[in-house]
């Protein structure tokens, strides 16, 4: 029987969790994980998982801090596919999102480290929707390589992900509506994170692309209930606990797919054009250069944890 709202959109979406922690996947119980440089700090930081921190830098310690780093990535990862029966988003560092050749490094180095695991087919390597990332993800798809395309904020990055065959796209929720907190939550129409979701979702099914859509970057759980309509969500913990603790009964119900007339979105041809297109939407463009600058410091302060407690 359902009870909760957790379990409601369980039962009627893919539930992902948002964390690296782990642990937590027991209680939530989700089908998949997705991770970032962000949630990848805060579980360093967090006691329960000092030993395994600790013992990886220990194993890896003449590696440097960018291997050590990876290896992190690699222990959280693995002990969420333990716990969970679908897939985990590893996230490249947020530095290479602007460089084709970096981020197909970085991304080559993730696969090959997890091609050592026994659910390496389970994993999605997560790549900012950059003009580069998505040249990066074309090319790892060629390679039989799968795709989750984050820090989405336009259509148009959501079209150029698609038009380029990109598996799964994360578009940010909670980012966009955090420009307007007074209508978080408040309707499909007004929450503008959850009305781009949609319009996401619905574009992307009547142009025919098998891309999926999974919202990501909630604030309230009543924007996590109207997304869920996209088919897949990823969500935090504390959310998680709010929509564990609410009846089902007393949910608002899940958001009808948006039905509207297709505008004409012609597909950037390079660099240049992409970006000129995308400066064009401001929000958009603000919230993408700082998503990448935020989860690059993400990065160095992993970097400088590593450092002070390299033995």
């Amino acid at each position: 029987m359902v009870s909760s709202a957790l379990q409601f959109l369980s039962h009627h979406s893919e539930l992902s969790m948002d964390s690296a922690r782990f642990l937590e996947a027991l209680r939530f119980r989700p089908t998949h994980a997705t991770t970032n440089p962000s949630l990848i700090l805060s579980a360093c930081q967090n006691d329960e998982y000092n030993s395994l921190v600790n013992d990886t830098i220990r194993l890896h310690r003449n590696e440097g801090y960018r291997n050590i780093a990876d290896h992190i990535r690699l222990r959280f990862c693995t002990e969420l596919l333990d716990r969970i029966p679908g897939m985990v988003s590893v996230e490249i560092d947020a530095s290479c999102a602007f460089n084709v050749d970096a981020s197909l490094a970085h991304s080559r180095r993730i696969v090959q480290l997890f091609r050592r695991t026994d659910a390496r087919d389970r994993i999605l390597v997560k790549i900012p929707a950059t003009w580069q990332g998505v040249q990066a993800a074309a090319a790892l798809r060629a390679e039989g390589v799968q795709c989750n395309m984050t820090l989405v904020f336009s259509m148009l990055q959501a079209l150029v992900c698609a038009r380029n065959g990109a598996f799964l796209i994360s578009p940010f929720v909670g980012r966009l509506s955090d420009r307007m907190p007074a209508m978080q939550g408040s309707s499909a129409t007004q929450d503008q994170g959850v009305a781009l979701a949609l319009r996401i979702y619905s574009r992307l099914r009547q142009e025919g692309h098998a891309t999926r859509v999974m919202a990501a970057s909630f604030r309230c759980e009543q924007q996590v209930i109207m997304a869920s309509a996209c088919g897949m969500v990823t969500v935090g913990e504390h959310i998680m606990r709010r929509l564990a603790a609410m009846r089902a009964s007393a949910m608002p119900k899940p958001c009808q797919q948006f039905s509207e007339a297709m505008q004409h979105c012609p597909t950037p041809r390079d660099l240049h054009s992409f970006e000129r297109a995308l400066a064009q939407n401001r929000t958009a463009w603000l919230e993408l250069k700082h998503g990448i600058e935020a989860f690059a410091c993400n990065e160095a302060q992993l970097s400088l944890l590593i450092a002070r407690r390299l033995p």
